[in-house]
């Protein structure tokens, strides 16, 4: 039998013959069609899924965060209100007490002590005698004393003038006898300035001069 192929020269228009083995035929004239493998995702298309991937972790990422700093800073506003409560109570409860002012007492009064008559000047003498020039205020005294035991008969006379200082009469201040019973005595003087005193007697005698302080 022959077995050769037949004869394409004989076989009809349109498809050409097949035989066992033989690949599938494309249309007369064309190609045979070759497997084609599966086709993988392009690198473009992983890349883009990458962002959206990435782009989603940001975000559930972000609203985590968002809600923790919301809580830690509500938890920080409550704690400086605390704060500052707790401040407002410790100023409040150290604060300084207002002094309230009072009122001094009134001092006491001191008593003003009423003058009183004091020796400024003592003279002492026997006989007749004068004294130096000495100053006066406009009220002052002579007070006198005598010893009748330092005369021979017991009685003298004890005469006292008071002259300026230009030697012109102020005033007999003192005309008496020292006797018993007649020792002493004050006469007060109204006249001041620079005097000198002038004393006539035959006994012993003694005068103070007495200024009101």
């Amino acid at each position: 039998m022959n077995n050769y192929p037949p004869n394409h020269d004989t076989m009809p228009t349109g498809q050409p013959a097949s035989y066992p083995g033989m690949p599938n035929q494309q249309p007369w004239g064309q190609p045979p069609l070759m497997p084609q493998p599966a086709q993988k995702p392009t690198r473009s298309r992983k890349r883009f899924l990458g962002y959206i991937i990435t782009a989603f972790v940001c975000f559930i990422l972000g609203v985590t965060v968002g809600h923790g700093t919301s809580a830690a800073s509500s938890t920080t506003d409550s704690t400086s209100t605390t704060s500052n409560i707790s401040t407002v109570s410790t100023s409040t409860s150290k604060s300084t007490p207002i002094a309230v002012a009072t009122k001094a007492p009134a001092p006491t009064p001191t008593p003003t002590q009423a003058p009183q008559w004091k020796t400024v000047q003592t003279i002492t003498g026997n006989g007749i005698k004068k004294t130096a020039i000495f100053t006066v205020p406009g009220d002052w005294k002579i007070a006198w004393s005598c010893d009748p035991t330092s005369s021979f008969n017991g009685q003298y006379n004890v005469i006292v003038t008071v002259y300026n200082s230009d030697g012109s009469l102020a005033d007999e201040a003192v005309n008496t006898i020292c006797q018993s019973g007649n020792t002493s005595d004050v006469t007060e003087e109204h006249q001041g300035g620079d005097i000198y005193l002038e004393i006539d007697s035959e006994g012993s005698w003694t005068l103070q001069i007495q200024e009101l302080k």
